[in-house]
């Protein structure tokens, strides 16, 4: 049994979610639950059927926000691939792990690295100086 991080959890469940641009297929309501948990407010800017997330903590400055995106490029012929694209399949290297699925590396580990820090972040800096946050998209690649 392969014992994973809440990041590495996070990433899988993201590359779990076919969402091939514009469409976010929940990606960002996940991302939107774990910031809410770590008393992120949150607002959605979404416009013709692109889901933008803006999460922030905080006042003033000094402001950090990182940028994100939750769409992948389509997947093309899928029995091409070795392991399903949107299985996050985990191969088991010993000491280490390697997962494996579309948007592992453009964007969705990033992502899942990036919301984690924050809220790690925020749980041992609660009443931290000015802001931090994350917005993300769902039509970057698009």
């Amino acid at each position: 049994m392969i014992n994973l991080t809440k990041t590495q959890k996070l990433a899988q469940a993201l590359i779990q979610r076919a969402s091939v641009t514009p469409d976010d297929k929940g990606c960002q309501d996940l991302i939107e639950d774990l910031l809410k948990k770590a008393s992120f407010n949150t607002v959605r800017l979404n416009s013709n059927g692109v889901t933008n997330l803006l999460a922030l903590h905080g006042t003033g400055s000094p402001f950090l926000l990182f940028l994100g995106h939750t769409d992948v490029v389509p997947a093309g012929n899928t029995k091409e691939w070795i392991h399903d694209p949107f299985d996050g399949f985990l191969e088991d290297l010993g000491d280490d792990v390697i997962l494996h699925g579309r948007g592992a590396q453009d964007m969705k580990g990033s992502d899942a690295a990036m919301c984690m820090a924050l809220c790690q972040f925020v749980l041992q800096n609660p009443n931290h100086k000015g802001t931090v946050g994350l917005l993300l998209t769902s039509n970057e690649e698009g």
